[in-house]
């Protein structure tokens, strides 16, 4: 196969570090009514808890469904496109499909959570978007929060209370403190002060400070981070005072100017470099760490210790909060971001800290012209910083600023590693549209938008900006920008002309070998190896694929030596070596496991082998699971696809056309774990063994054996000079085959067998 796009799957946040105080009853209420009804929000004013709530609901329902999304929309800028955002978190994009259709496709096996936080500011695409899922999935559920409701049939809207308080005058001092105001507000104090008791004469005080505060998960927050410093009497006087002020100054609602208080009062309190370090960070909708923060606050010269300090006490005010999915990773609530905005305009700072932003993440990862070493570290810290690119992307563009179109290439890097196919046209045809006609800059923009026309079905289009960019390159004599161009142009045309395709690649290889790299050495042999193949020229195929192989890690090129593996069984097969290609294939397979991106194409090559060992229901089966496996992959070469359609007409005219459809539909059904066990052990998942269970190979023979001995993975990895991924994959076959979900049962069975 060649290598061209991945795709990167989001995750969904994990529950808190801090206690979670009160909502009892909603969490109860919510359970079921998640079960009787498919579209669910959660409503409530800003800081009222609605995503706190969602979050801790996860882990109670978590088991029901069979696929759960969570998708975070505060960083989009308002009119964003929902439908691509929720394709990101599946990992899920088509080529020539409309995205709502490839939700749908995503969503159909079910039962699925799909989680939308923060829709206010694009609820009208969150409310299109939930209409065309729940029509068209009907085991899917929608759980999302919003200050406003979606309007869509068949919402249920459950809005969430602030915190109840109880009156002083009416409740003694046990009513209030089990109050789950004043419990929240306890609990957040004893974090600054864990020494101070809060029984007796403060309990009326703090009842009417959590009153003032209308309840308000956020703002009783921000109080209690304050007691070290303020004791709560003061804080309730100071309360009183900015609230007068607020109530003749902001027109809003008066839970808003609650929360508008604490949120002020709070900075208020901070000292004047987190007050300075705060509005700076407010830039960042994406979340970041502390190197990203010192990067922001470069002109506040503060020390790299310095910066970790201010973070840490913000965090400890509330007014940054830690991320729980990534460590180390800082992020600010929608709120608060928006407020430190309004300061850093209020102090006249917008234009400096924007300034930085760019610069910073200007500098963040070096543009690499083609896909070797280092390609993969790059695209993973692009992928952490995407939202924080996408803002700097429109400031760059609003400010006509010139570090515009490199920052919106790495977008377009990131947004094509992340199948979002149609989102990267959109942000590459705004950067061709600014670039100087005869420019560097030029030549890398028609490349990658001429591969995204052809990813995307556009081939003619796409072509025609590939031969605009290989004769560029080639005019300004820029070698690296010429072999990346030339190789996406291979792939553009090699199902039209696979000789073309193989003397551009072959130009590629001679450019590369004059690089100090060997991910990219092997990785353009590889593609060498498949056009000569697709040319009929199997033996300098198979020279060009023996040349690849030495230049690839087994450990840090996984994705590309698998690619390779393919290449040579599809090789094999051609040349009428059905075992060879069998294990090529199977080779492939194990080197990356089942969540490898290349999961499908390994699932059809050992499909192919089944077609041509005679063996039509496993041939059906394997390609059933393949087209599920394959769901939003970029799969763009026609040649490949007309060989699976031969083969799955062979299948069908051998079992007949209701078995052959049963029977595909059946392969289409597996999990990626019962695909991979059928792929490697031929044994379809619920059928009873032999009573002595499926025999082990020699190698897992061996692995077992050491595993008795108690070696780790490396351990094993050293002594059989195999990678640890591989030992793992090993493993992993042992446990399916014998049926021992553990390690330890491993060892127990490996241990009796040696004995017996």
């Amino acid at each position: 196969m060649v290598v061209t796009m991945s795709a990167l799957p989001g995750r969904p946040p994990a529950s808190g570090v801090d206690e979670f105080v009160g909502r009892d009853r909603e969490l109860d209420d919510l359970r079921p009514l998640l079960q009787r009804h498919r579209l669910v929000t959660l409503t409530g004013p800003a800081g009222v808890g609605k995503t706190r709530l969602a979050v801790e609901l996860i882990p109670l329902v978590r088991r029901s469904y069979r696929g759960l999304w969570w998708v975070e929309l505060a960083p989009l800028p308002a009119g964003s496109i929902v439908t691509a955002a929720v394709a990101t978190a599946l990992g899920r994009e088509e080529p020539g499909r409309d995205l709502a259709d490839t939700v749908l496709k995503a969503c159909v096996d079910g039962p699925v959570l799909l989680v939308l936080d923060n829709c206010e500011h694009v609820v009208d695409d969150c409310a299109q978007l939930a209409e065309q899922l729940l029509a068209g999935c009907p085991r899917l559920r929608i759980l999302t929060t919003s200050r406003e409701q979606l309007g869509v049939p068949g919402e249920v809207l459950v809005p969430v209370p602030p915190l109840e308080v109880s009156e002083p005058r009416d409740a003694t001092d046990n009513d209030i403190l089990r109050s789950d105001a004043v419990r929240l507000f306890v609990a957040r104090a004893r974090e600054v002060t864990p020494t101070v008791a809060w029984e007796g004469a403060t309990t009326p005080v703090l009842a009417a400070l959590c009153a003032r505060l209308d309840g308000l998960p956020l703002a009783i927050e921000l109080a209690a981070r304050q007691v070290h410093v303020r004791p709560p009497q003061r804080l309730l006087d100071g309360l009183d005072e900015r609230l007068a002020t607020l109530t003749a100054s902001v027109a809003a609602q008066p839970r808003h100017r609650s929360l508008q208080a604490a949120i002020e009062w709070s900075y208020g309190l901070s000292t004047g470099t987190e007050r300075a370090v705060f509005r700076r960070l407010a830039v960042l909708p994406g979340g970041f760490t502390d190197t990203g923060a010192a990067a922001l606050c470069a002109d506040l010269g503060l020390a790299s210790d310095g910066v970790w300090s201010v973070l840490t006490g913000l965090v400890g005010k509330s007014l940054l909060v830690m991320d729980t999915v990534v460590p180390g990773r800082f992020r600010m609530l929608e709120s608060l971001r928006l407020f430190g905005r309004e300061q850093l305009v209020r102090c006249g700072e917008l234009e400096a800290a924007h300034a930085r932003l760019l610069a910073w993440l200007t500098a963040l990862t070096p543009p690499i012209l083609v896909d070797g070493e280092g390609h993969c570290d790059r695209l993973a810290v692009l992928r952490r910083e995407h939202h924080n690119l996408w803002y700097a992307v429109q400031v760059a563009r609003d400010a006509d600023d010139p570090r515009y179109l490199r920052l919106a290439l790495d977008l377009s890097d990131h947004l094509v590693a992340s199948s979002e196919l149609r989102r990267a046209q959109e942000i590459l045809d705004g950067a061709l549209a600014r670039c100087r006609p005869g420019s560097v800059e030029r030549i890398r923009t028609l490349s990658e938008l001429g591969a995204v026309k052809v990813a995307l079905g556009e081939t003619a289009g796409g072509q025609r900006y590939l031969r605009e960019a290989v004769a560029l390159a080639r005019a300004l004599d820029q070698p690296e920008m010429t072999a990346r161009a030339v190789g996406l142009l291979a792939v553009a045309v090699g199902d039209e002309d696979p000789a073309e395709a193989a003397r551009l690649s072959a130009e590629k290889v001679a450019i590369v070998r004059r690089m100090d790299d060997r991910r990219q050495n092997g990785l353009s042999l590889n593609n060498l190896a498949w056009h000569l193949m697709l040319a009929g020229q199997y033996d300098e195929a198979g020279a060009a694929l023996d040349e690849a192989l030495p230049w690839l890690d087994p450990e840090r090129d996984t994705g590309v030596l698998a690619a390779a593996r393919h290449t040579g069984g599809t090789l094999a097969l051609l040349r009428g070596d059905v075992d060879r290609a069998a294990a090529q294939y199977g080779a492939g397979l194990i080197d990356t496991g089942m969540g490898g991106g290349n999961l499908a194409y390994d699932l059809a090559g050992i499909a192919l082998v089944a077609d041509r060992r005679g063996q039509p229901e496993r041939a059906l089966r394997l390609l059933g699971a393949a087209a599920t496996a394959s769901r939003g992959k970029v799969i763009t070469e026609r040649w490949w696809r007309r060989l699976l359609a031969d083969a799955e007409e062979r299948a069908r005219d051998r079992l007949g056309a209701a078995r052959a459809v049963a029977t595909m539909a059946a392969g289409a059904a597996l999990t990626a774990e019962e695909a991979y066990g059928y792929a490697v052990h031929d044994h379809w998942p619920g059928t009873p063994g032999n009573g002595a269970g499926p025999a082990l190979t020699r190698r897992e023979q061996q692995v077992a054996e050491l595993v008795a001995q108690g070696l780790t993975d490396r351990q094993i990895a050293a002594r059989l000079r195999l990678s640890p991924r591989t030992v793992a994959s090993h493993l992993t076959h042992i446990r399916t085959k014998l049926d021992l979900p553990t390690r330890t049962q491993v060892t127990v069975w490996a241990a009796r067998r040696s004995r017996g």
